[in-house]
């Protein structure tokens, strides 16, 4: 994140898809050479999990109210935003 703005630059990008996560043709997603237990499981691993609020919404709304304290006070002298941003 740059400036406080998030960008997509490949919006023509190939959807995720259970076959290309499974073949691991995104290799920035997988951690690692050993495969997930989770990987056994007979579910589509692009459509059958939830949305989650947490690490969509909440984190980046909390690591940005840190910048802007972080930008306005000296209250958080020793947590700086970027340490809470790498948590």
């Amino acid at each position: 994140m740059e400036s406080g703005v998030e960008s997509f630059p490949e919006l023509s990008a190939e959807p995720r898809t259970d076959s290309n996560f499974r073949s691991r043709q995104f290799p920035d997603h997988h951690i690692g050479t050993t495969m997930s237990p989770i990987l056994q499981l007979s579910c589509d691993m692009a459509k059958n999990f939830p949305l989650d609020y947490m690490h969509l919404v909440c984190l980046g709304v909390v690591c940005r109210l840190f910048v802007f304290v972080d930008m306005w006070t000296e209250i958080f002298q020793t947590v700086t935003a970027s340490v809470v941003c790498n948590i």
